[in-house]
């Protein structure tokens, strides 16, 4: 089984990465070219780990479901799992939703349902991307 990481757009993901540094290394700019370097490291560093997948959610199609575009786009198939990376409300929060890829029709009907407010077997845990 493979696990898919769907992460905030490039942008936003190199700012919050470029913000946590700032605490470790105050008056280093960050500037848009270095943050895609960070990015591009992440990303090298992640998939060292064998069946690890990063996806960027400007990568999807705008308005398309993300089981199904990760099943047609990125190869995601039944019994994978998905690991929604979201921005928190408050500046540095995370949340992160892991779910299981079921058969396209049944995980279309579980986003369908939890878009419309009603929550199935979704897991949420808050998180900081911030120093302490």
């Amino acid at each position: 089984m493979s696990t898919f990481y769907l992460l905030p757009p490039r942008p936003l993901l190199g700012e919050r990465l470029a913000g946590f540094l700032q605490t470790f290394l105050p008056g280093l700019d960050w500037d848009i070219a270095r943050r895609a370097e960070l990015i591009d490291l992440l990303d090298s560093a992640a998939l060292a780990h064998t069946d690890v997948y990063l996806v960027y959610r400007d990568d999807l199609p705008a308005g398309e479901l993300p089981a199904r575009a990760l099943a047609d786009g990125f190869g995601a198939a039944p019994g994978d799992e998905v690991v929604e990376v979201r921005p928190g409300a408050r500046p540095g929060e995370v949340t992160n939703h892991r779910w299981r890829l079921g058969s396209l029709d049944s995980t279309l009907q579980q986003a369908r349902s939890a878009s419309d407010g009603m929550h199935g077997p979704v897991a949420s845990t808050p998180g900081l991307l911030q120093a302490p």
